[in-house]
């Protein structure tokens, strides 16, 4: 029999499981989200990303230093040495972090003043928005002073509409007024015509009379003359 095999069956060496020595420590998970930032920071990133990151590297580095603050090692002078070693490196990571971000900042907007004379990209694309956007304004301020003028020209014309329109109301009121006049006028005419023909009728008929008692009268003045120079 082979002892060789015998002794690796007897251990079972394939199938055990390596133990793992490493034992996770307070920093990792503060680590962890550097190297996540610092990958971020690496892509394209655009100004409304750069400020997402800006925000979550100082809620890092606010939570960070509440942690590291909180802390108190009690130990060894090798161990409070090297706990403020990783306090310092951490910081330090965060500062790069927040260092790296800002140049990128710079760059989008146009500010970094270590580029050449020629302006960037992004710097142009910002330029030719902002032109696009003042032509914009410009556009929907004519469009506005444009409604505005329109507007006015109709209400003038409504304006002219309703002078006219009152004109020719004050034209019939005077229309309306003149025959009415006219027709109180005739009335008066129709009632003094009456009153004269009515004035007229009463004389003529007192002169009937007054010539009805006249002839009677002179009828018997005759007839007394005649008997008188008869007899």
């Amino acid at each position: 029999m082979n002892r060789t095999k015998e002794f690796l069956g007897y251990v079972n060496l394939p199938n055990q499981k390596k133990e793992n020595s490493y034992k996770k420590v307070f920093y990792d998970s503060i680590l962890e989200d550097i190297r996540d930032i610092s990958k971020k920071i690496n892509n394209k990133l655009t100004y409304s990303t750069i400020l997402k990151l800006e925000d979550e590297i100082q809620n890092l580095v606010g939570n960070t230093t509440r942690t590291l603050g909180v802390l108190d090692l009690q130990g060894s002078k090798d161990e409070v040495c090297h706990f403020e070693g990783v306090k310092k490196i951490l910081m330090m990571k965060l500062g790069q972090c927040k260092s790296s971000l800002e140049k990128i900042k710079k760059s989008k907007m146009g500010l970094d003043l270590e580029l050449a004379p020629e302006r960037p990209e992004i710097f142009r694309e910002v330029k030719d928005v902002s032109h696009l956007e003042q032509v914009n304004l410009e556009i929907v301020e004519n469009s506005t002073l444009e409604g505005y003028r329109l507007t006015r020209q109709r209400l003038l014309e409504i304006e002219s509409i309703q002078d006219t329109i009152n004109e020719h109301l004050q034209i019939q009121d005077e229309r309306i007024d003149d025959v009415i006049g006219r027709t109180g006028e005739v009335h008066k005419s129709i009632s003094l015509s009456k009153d004269l023909v009515e004035k007229g009728s009463m004389n003529s008929r007192f002169i009937r009379r007054f010539l009805f008692v006249l002839f009677l009268c002179l009828s018997f003045l005759i007839l007394f003359l005649h008997l008188y120079y008869k007899s």
